[in-house]
């Protein structure tokens, strides 16, 4: 970020936080003295106490709030996926398997 020196020349800013003069500007939230908006959504009146933790990390990817079924298959992946036995390497062999046998280079009889 740069800021404009005495003699007119710009010089670096040495702060590695933006310049308060261009605030940030971003497709998944912003945010005012008294109003916070995530994905279009008031925080406080639209999102805490009405969306599931599942649905807003939904919500955050997607930038829409699931349907009922994808809610309960995305809530199901998330709830296995802090499961601590299972690992990501497990995970990603399980879904590739379950997406189509084959693509695990398993034989029939062989299972995970």
């Amino acid at each position: 970020m740069r800021s404009e020196r005495q003699d007119g020349t710009r010089a670096q800013r040495s702060s590695p936080w933006p310049d308060p003069r261009n605030p940030l500007v971003s497709e998944m939230g912003w945010s005012t003295s008294d109003t916070i908006v995530v994905r279009r959504k008031d925080l406080p009146a639209d999102v805490l106490g009405h969306v599931n933790l599942g649905d807003m990390a939904f919500l955050e990817v997607m930038n829409r709030l699931p349907t009922a079924e994808e809610s309960a298959v995305f809530n199901a992946v998330a709830v296995t996926l802090v499961e601590h036995g299972m690992t990501p390497t497990a995970i990603a062999a399980r879904l590739t398997y379950l997406g189509g046998p084959g693509a695990a280079g398993l034989r029939r009889g062989h299972h995970l």
